[in-house]
């Protein structure tokens, strides 16, 4: 998601806002937050449902969000977060890039 970064400048040059979604204690921004941060990004990770409601959108310029045991799929105690979840990435994210993780499937799918 692009968003705002030329639009805000910080005292060494431009920034950008990037927050990743995460859903397990274990899941991390890995090498996608590494990256982003040696260009300058401040990085922002929310573990959903956990941390409380997701983020307001405004001000974000990049959105990452990591997979999770539960599918869209599935319904039940555990995975009762997902239509909350949906519901937002589709307020914040009309267009939305998903990585395939496993077995050499690591291509960008745009849904």
């Amino acid at each position: 998601m692009a968003g705002n970064a030329e639009q805000r400048h910080g005292g060494e040059g431009w920034f950008m806002r990037v927050v990743v979604i995460r859903h397990h204690e274990e899941d991390s921004a890995g090498f996608i937050g590494a990256a982003f941060e040696a260009r300058g990004a401040e990085l922002s990770v929310h573990l959903f449902p956990q941390d409380g409601p997701l983020p307001e959108f405004h001000g974000i310029d990049h959105l990452v969000v990591l997979g999770a045991i539960c599918s869209v799929y599935d319904d039940g105690q555990d995975c009762a977060w997902i239509p909350d979840e949906l519901a937002w990435l589709r307020r914040v994210a009309p267009v939305a890039v998903e990585l395939q993780p496993g077995a050499g499937r690591d291509q960008p799918v745009v849904e």
